[in-house]
C-alpha cells in the first residue's frame, strides 16, 4: 500500500506556519506563537494525529503544493493560515485543506 493511502483524512493533520502578513517583519514571533499555539490545541483531540512544530516549521516560507506536503507527513489534512497585524488589530485567516486533492474544507476569518 501506498503511503498516500495509509492515513485517513479525519485523523490526522499538520498545521503550517502562519504567514506574516504584517507590514513589520518583527511580527514574525507573533505568527510563529499562533502556529504554535493551535498545534499545542490540536493535540488534545483524541485520537487525532498531529504533526509536531518541528516537521511542520520545515516547511516555513517553502511554496509547496498541500498535496505533496500531505504525502511527505502522511497527513489528510492541513491547516495553513495567515496573520496580520496593525498597531493593537489583529487579522487571522485560516484554511483546512484536503491533501489529498488540495481542496478547501474549511476557511474563517
Amino acid at each position: 500500500m501506498e503511503n498516500a493511502n495509509r492515513y485517513n483524512s479525519n485523523k490526522s493533520i499538520v498545521v503550517l506556519p502562519f504567514v506574516n502578513m504584517s507590514a513589520d517583519p518583527d511580527n514574525e514571533y507573533f505568527s510563529d506563537g499562533i502556529t504554535e499555539e493551535i498545534i499545542n490545541a490540536l493535540t488534545n483531540v483524541r485520537g487525532l494525529k498531529v504533526i509536531a512544530r518541528t516537521s511542520s516549521f520545515a516547511f516555513k516560507n517553502r511554496n509547496e503544493d498541500v498535496r505533496s506536503i500531505g504525502k511527505k507527513l502522511e497527513v489528510g489534512t492541513i491547516l495553513e493560515g495567515s496573520v496580520r497585524k496593525v498597531k493593537k488589530r489583529v487579522r487571522i485567516t485560516a484554511q483546512l485543506i484536503n491533501t489529498k486533492d488540495g481542496g478547501h474544507i474549511w476557511s474563517e476569518k
